[in-house]
């Protein structure tokens, strides 16, 4: 449900774009934009895995 909602609040963040790009650009934007939340999110969990560890 909050990936879901993630998804939405970039589209309507992406939403002026789409006017002056094409939808697929749009979309593209959009993809990269969760799988940076997505990287950085693993990054963090990892990296505070880590720290737990030593």
């Amino acid at each position: 449900m909050r990936f879901n909602r993630r998804r939405v609040s970039t589209g309507l963040f992406l939403r002026p774009t789409l006017k002056k790009k094409g939808a697929f650009t749009a979309m593209f934007n959009d993809a990269v934009i969760i799988s940076t939340f997505v990287m950085s999110f693993l990054l963090f969990l990892g990296f505070t895995e880590f720290c737990d560890r030593t």
